[in-house]
């Protein structure tokens, strides 16, 4: 097989192994702001991904889900990469159910 063709189905299977219509967010609080950072669906499926602070971030106490608001929010010096996903019931996400977790 040639390095091209390698290449190209390594980075097909990467690809597939990856939700298309997830989507990385970060956001950054300072001192006791609260902060929404981004619009979510409702049901959307938030990660912590990666701590950006010193400041440790904890659900629900420095981060978390407003669902009156549908919106992600942090507070109290948390700053960090989020994954969000849509839910699962969402039309364009169907093809990935197989990629979400229980």
């Amino acid at each position: 097989m040639s390095v091209l063709r390698r290449t190209f189905l390594c980075i097909l299977a990467a690809g597939a192994a990856t939700p298309a219509l997830a989507e990385r967010v970060t956001c950054e609080s300072h001192q006791t702001d609260v902060q929404a950072c981004t619009t979510l669906l409702p049901n959307s499926q938030v990660r912590l991904l990666r701590q950006l602070g010193n400041t440790p971030c904890v659900e629900g106490q420095n981060w978390g889900i407003d669902t009156k608001l549908s919106s992600l929010w942090i507070s109290n010096g948390c700053n960090a990469v989020f994954d969000v996903r849509p839910p699962l019931d969402d039309p364009n996400s169907k093809r990935h159910a197989a990629d979400q977790q229980p």
